[in-house]
């Protein structure tokens, strides 16, 4: 996780399904959207992932999600490598 412009508490006002909660101490992070990639490699069969729920999931690729976020400086990215 990388901050663009310093640390950051973010959540997108789009719509109630687009919000994120970013947590600094989260050492992965988990997308159930393509919309949110910049970019993606995808797996050659899809991967099992667990640990952020009771259930496995299917990870279909790996890449990288810039998030829009507020600061009380103002907008500003997060970076999450490695979603």
């Amino acid at each position: 996780m990388t901050w663009r412009t310093g640390n950051m508490a973010l959540r997108s006002h789009i719509e109630e399904k687009d919000t994120w909660i970013a947590d600094s101490g989260c050492d992965k992070h988990v997308s159930n959207s393509i919309k949110w990639y910049t970019e993606f490699t995808e797996f050659p069969t899809p991967r099992k992932i667990g640990s952020h729920s009771t259930e496995p999931t299917l990870a279909w690729g790996t890449g990288t999600v810039i998030l829009p976020a507020l600061r009380p400086e103002g907008r500003s990215e997060l970076e999450l490598k490695d979603v």
